[in-house]
């Protein structure tokens, strides 16, 4: 019942001259369980006595969770989440054949890279508890792109790239260039490469909400 008030009247406690540094991580973790990340967004704790704390308690919740685990590709070096390897592509990843014969081009967690040092390296940066949550949070929900028809991170949303000119090729070969920026085209590529849409341009990503799972989880 005392958390309960607290959360009803956690703008109002946030304005009195008291400590909260008294609260445990306990408490910390109870009342972080009590309040939605929407709730946080909409607390105003201009000194930050306690909104930092409940996001780290919400990023500790996100981890304990292993299909939330981040790791970093040994390949093309971008991070990913444990549940989305097998729907993301890595565009430098080797490619091989399942058994439905569909093009397979996984990102490979590297041995080396480590989690905690990417977090201390984002508060190095001066980044707070909640812009690292949003952070981390973006890279643990893939969705689909109804335009390009991969994949991607909700936090690459608005990298949905393109050119905006056709490419330009000779009679007779596979090989030719685009206009726009002078980039190579390949007319047929099977390499793992061809499945990672690359350009110029960038716009958003249109996600497809077809998928209910993958729109829920964006709630």
């Amino acid at each position: 019942l005392c958390l309960q008030f607290v959360c009803r009247n956690v703008d109002d406690i946030l304005k009195m001259p008291i400590d909260l540094n008294c609260l445990n991580p306990e408490l910390l973790g109870k009342l972080a369980d009590l309040l939605s990340v929407d709730d946080l967004d909409d607390i105003h704790d201009r000194k930050d006595k306690l909104v930092s704390r409940l996001y780290m308690r919400k990023l500790e919740a996100l981890f304990s969770n292993h299909d939330h685990v981040l790791s970093r590709c040994a390949f093309c070096g971008k991070l990913f989440a444990s549940k989305n390897r097998e729907k993301l592509v890595c565009g430098k990843a080797k490619m091989f054949i399942d058994f439905h014969g569909n093009v397979i081009a996984e990102h490979v967690p590297s041995s080396h890279w480590d989690v905690n040092k990417y977090l201390l390296a984002l508060r190095a940066r001066k980044l707070s508890w909640r812009e690292i949550y949003w952070r981390v949070w973006g890279l643990t929900v893939a969705l689909r792109c109804r335009v390009c028809g991969l994949h991607f991170p909700a936090a690459e949303l608005g990298h949905c790239a393109y050119c905006p000119n056709t490419p330009l090729f000779r009679p007779g070969q596979n090989t030719g260039v685009y206009p726009c920026c002078n980039a190579p085209a390949v007319r047929f590529d099977t390499s793992a490469a061809a499945r990672v849409r690359h350009g110029c341009c960038a716009s958003n990503h249109v996600i497809d909400e077809s998928d209910p799972e993958e729109v829920a989880a964006m709630a």
